[in-house]
């Protein structure tokens, strides 16, 4: 269910703030994260998945981020 509501919420900050810099980076960390849930592998001794959860959780985390820079920057009136 985390996809489905953060690509719907990745496009309506993309709409209401009229921006795309946090656009791709979550959608990369919603791939990462997507990747990381099929993947039972280990690096450097450490499970694979835990490495891409913490990789694209962080990319997520940017993207809200910037996604409320974005709101913060422009005149919109989306949380009030």
């Amino acid at each position: 269910m985390a996809a489905p509501i953060s690509l719907y919420a990745l496009y309506l900050g993309k709409k209401n703030h009229k921006s795309n810099s946090f656009f791709p980076i979550g959608l990369f960390g919603l791939t990462v994260l997507f990747f990381a849930l099929f993947n039972e592998g280990t690096y450097l001794g450490l499970p694979l998945e835990t490495i891409l959860t913490i990789i694209g959780s962080a990319f997520l985390i940017f993207a809200h981020y910037r996604n409320y820079r974005a709101c913060q920057n422009s005149d919109c009136n989306c949380h009030e």
